[in-house]
């Protein structure tokens, strides 16, 4: 008769480098934070880890989203989970989510180079608590510099974009234009986004391995894609943008203002500033199944054993055989006289 054996099947996810994003979540203590999980098909447990091998849960914390105020942790980080229940697909364990990892600071000051915070990636850093940060995706891949004809003296920092993107909205009045799709931004809840000048703009493709996603410069039917707008106005009809370049140093020229190219806003932030929830999300990357064992598992050293014996026997007749032909000459062991 055959038995049938139900298994518990799933792959935890879980890597020191990668958690549910490929950066660490900057915030400060008793600032907000909220957690969300997609994909949990059961009752969430929210857990947290100060090394991310010791795990506990945090009271109260079931639902998604999750918010509550950041906690000092003895070793400057704290670890984030969510268990999922569900004895509809598993009556005796829990499995879990991806684990995203949040820095636990008391200051800006602590804030590193790659760091998620307030609003985007940090890319740029005084020492001092201030800082650049940029979202991880562009905002436009056809905009405009704008204004072919008008030159804006104001507009013309190397260093300020926040100044150029104020002085090109006060004194070109086409829309869309690349200055526009940054100032009429409001992203992870912030509204402050500017395009960059000359500098923040080099400094970002410089650094752009730990903000992601830019598009790569090549030719694609006689048209070079990859340009990054920067806020820098060189002239009647011109101003600066980059090519982001794979391989070395960016290429930094100016366009023709109503050339189509990429826009990848950033914002400032200081270290008085006001932060908004720090929000993070995990996922349940695999669910459990159930499968089915068709046959009794069999212990190898019992089918040996029942081997060894068979083969014995076997040497034992072999053996017998061979002392009757020696002592008669009948290789099948009858008696001598015997027809």
């Amino acid at each position: 008769m055959r038995s049938i054996y139900f298994i518990l099947v799933f792959i935890l996810v879980f890597s020191v480098k990668i958690y549910s994003q490929s950066f660490v979540y900057a915030v400060h203590v008793g600032n907000a934070m909220e957690l969300n999980v997609t994909g949990a098909n059961g009752t969430i447990q929210w857990q947290q880890s100060t090394d991310s091998l010791s795990w506990s849960n945090i009271s109260g914390a079931t639902t998604s989203p999750y918010t509550f105020n950041a906690v000092a942790s003895p070793s400057g980080n704290r670890f984030f989970r969510a268990a999922i229940t569900n004895t509809i697909i598993c009556q005796n364990a829990p499995w879990y989510s991806t684990v995203v990892k949040y820095r636990i600071v008391s200051s800006s000051a602590g804030v590193q180079l790659g760091d998620w915070y307030r609003g985007g990636i940090v890319y740029s850093l005084d020492g001092i608590g201030n800082g650049v940060i940029a979202p991880t995706l562009d905002q436009s891949n056809n905009s405009s510099w704008g204004c072919q004809s008008i030159h804006i003296p104001t507009a013309m920092s190397t260093t300020d974009g926040n100044a150029n993107t104020n002085a090109i909205i006060a004194n070109c009045t086409e829309r869309p234009i690349a200055a526009s799709v940054c100032y009429d931004l409001t992203l992870n809840g912030y509204t402050d986004w500017y395009l960059p000048a000359f500098n923040q703009l080099l400094l970002l493709s410089q650094r752009r391995a730990i903000v992601g996603n830019f598009v790569p410069a090549q030719n694609a039917g006689g048209v070079t894609i990859g340009e990054y707008w920067a806020s820098t106005d060189n002239d009647f009809g011109y101003a600066d943008f980059l090519i982001v370049e794979q391989d070395y140093q960016p290429w930094v020229p100016t366009a023709y203002k109503d050339m189509q190219a990429n826009v990848r806003c950033v914002r400032s932030y200081t270290s008085s500033g006001i932060a908004t929830t720090t929000s993070s999300t995990v996922y349940v990357a695999f669910q459990p199944e159930t499968v089915s064992m068709i046959s009794q598992p069999i212990l190898i050293r019992d089918k040996l054993s029942n081997i060894l014996i068979y083969l014995h026997r076997l040497i034992f007749l072999q053996e017998k055989q061979s002392l009757i032909y020696l002592l008669t000459g009948d290789v099948k062991g009858k008696q001598p006289g015997q027809g």
